[in-house]
């Protein structure tokens, strides 16, 4: 097949245009991915952000479980890991795991509860 296109000189004149297209929106489109990959959101810093944040950017938490979160950061200070959200109300290991990517802990005080250890997840 390719050898009948590239001896027959007619035929590499209406093919070639073709694969150019072809080549160029292979291009384009490997561009484009590499380009979400550089500009992904940075994670969100739980001591940091409001409750509208953390259920934004969080999956499978709402309003309700982002003001909990916002609630046990007031009482107990900033968080140190993430793995200290499971002692908010709502927030199991599996939730964690879910939401560990999209989350970031930015300099925290001394935590003032369980050892973390300890905490299977």
């Amino acid at each position: 097949m390719y050898s009948a296109i590239l001896n027959n000189p007619r035929n590499l004149n209406k093919t070639l245009p073709s694969l150019l297209k072809v080549f160029f929106v292979l291009v384009l489109v490997s561009l484009l991915c590499l380009s979400n990959v550089s500009m992904a959101a940075k994670p969100l810093d739980v001591n940091l952000a409001t409750a509208e944040q953390l259920a934004a950017v969080m999956v499978g938490v709402g309003q309700k479980k982002a003001q909990a979160i916002i609630e046990y950061r007031e009482t107990n200070g900033a968080f140190n890991a993430l793995d200290e959200l499971i002692f908010v109300k709502g927030i199991g290991p599996s939730l964690l795991k879910k939401n560990r990517v999209y989350l970031s802990i930015g300099p925290g005080e001394e935590f003032k509860g369980e050892k973390l250890t300890e905490i299977p997840l």
